[in-house]
C-alpha cells in the first residue's frame, strides 16, 4: 500500500500497471485503513473529568416550581 500512496497514480492505473484486480486492491485499502484507525494509540481515551453542581434556573413564570 505504500508504494501506492508514493506513486501518486489513481488505482485504476495502478493496478493496470502492476496486474491486480481494481475491487481487491480497493478491498486490501479498506482493510488497510480499517487497521490503521483501531491501533491502540489512536484510540479514544476516557478522561477525568469534574461535575460541580450549579443553581437551577427559575422556572418561567405561571409553572409551579
Amino acid at each position: 500500500m505504500a508504494e501506492f500512496e508514493e506513486s501518486g497514480l489513481q488505482q485504476k492505473e495502478f493496478v493496470a500497471q502492476h496486474g491486480l484486480s481494481l475491487g481487491v486492491f480497493q478491498y486490501r485499502l479498506y482493510r488497510e485503513a480499517q487497521r490503521r484507525s483501531t491501533r491502540p494509540a489512536q484510540r479514544a481515551a476516557f478522561l477525568p473529568v469534574e461535575v460541580v453542581a450549579s443553581a437551577a434556573p427559575p422556572p418561567p413564570r405561571g409553572q409551579p416550581a
